[in-house]
């Protein structure tokens, strides 16, 4: 891991405008000091015992010399602006990165930054002690961490999953048993029309005075009242036996890596 002030795009701060600065190059900026103290936090190990405030503080106090010879605070509110009107003499104008570029205030500004970083330093290596003295019990307790969530998303995705296959199950069942109501509300009518071609077709008879070709006509469109007959029962027995639906087979294809999720390596620390 760096220990290195990086440079931000942006500061409303004062304080944020020097760490932009000692990177080479002066930015305007834009941002809180809230947002910066905790931007320094993370670049430092995110220790939250640094008292980053008190450090940046520190910064905004250093006495900034002015090209008419006259100094402000660092911390005050006219670095935020690319140029601003001298605050003594009141009657120049100072441009905000030839300012700090001046030899003595780059000089001060780096023995600052340079006093910053070392007690950070300092007090890093201070608190690093606790870790040395059982590095083993860190290591497991920050593996374990990541397991127990491991686990606790394998638990919330079953759950997850269950419900919804418990509700897309539900929902195929309310499908079939809609058709089934539909059919069981019509078995009367199917079976009378099953019983009406039925004692239709018993009725037929070919009378033996026609003459042959009226006896092959008459066998003809007698065929044909049976084979109708046929389909009917045929269709009403399929109506009764069989359901209109069919499952379509599962798809293993599933991408259990969106659905679960992934490790992903954090920025290394060593």
């Amino acid at each position: 891991m760096s220990f290195g002030i990086q440079q931000t795009n942006a500061a409303a701060s004062s304080g944020q405008q020097f760490f932009a600065f000692s990177s080479s190059k002066l930015t305007q900026q834009k941002q809180s000091s809230s947002s910066i103290e905790g931007k320094v936090k993370t670049d430092f190990w995110s220790i939250d015992n640094l008292n980053i405030a008190e450090k940046l503080d520190e910064i905004n106090k250093l006495k900034i010399i002015l090209p008419c010879g006259f100094d402000v605070e660092y911390g005050k509110k006219y670095f935020k602006e690319t140029n601003f009107n001298c605050p003594i003499c009141k009657d120049h104008t100072i441009s905000s990165e030839n300012c700090l570029n001046m030899t003595r205030n780059k000089l001060f500004l780096n023995e600052k930054l340079f006093e910053l970083k070392k007690k950070i330093f300092e007090e890093l290596t201070n608190n690093f002690e606790e870790y040395k003295k059982d590095a083993e019990y860190h290591i497991e307790s920050s593996h374990e961490k990541c397991m127990n969530e491991i686990h606790l998303r394998k638990e919330e995705v079953k759950s997850m999953l269950r419900k919804k296959i418990d509700n897309y199950y539900g929902d195929l069942l309310k499908e079939i048993n809609l058709e089934k109501e539909s059919k069981l509300k019509n078995i009367d009518f199917k079976i009378k029309e099953v019983d009406s071609k039925k004692e239709e077709i018993d009725s037929l008879n070919i009378d033996n005075n026609l003459d042959v070709y009226s006896k092959i006509n008459a066998l003809k469109i007698n065929q044909n009242s049976i084979g109708y007959g046929i389909n009917l029962v045929s269709n009403i027995q399929d109506y009764f036996t069989q359901t209109k639906f069919k499952l379509t087979d599962k798809n293993n294809e599933i991408n259990i890596e969106d659905l679960f999720g992934e490790l992903y390596l954090k920025e290394e620390t060593s």
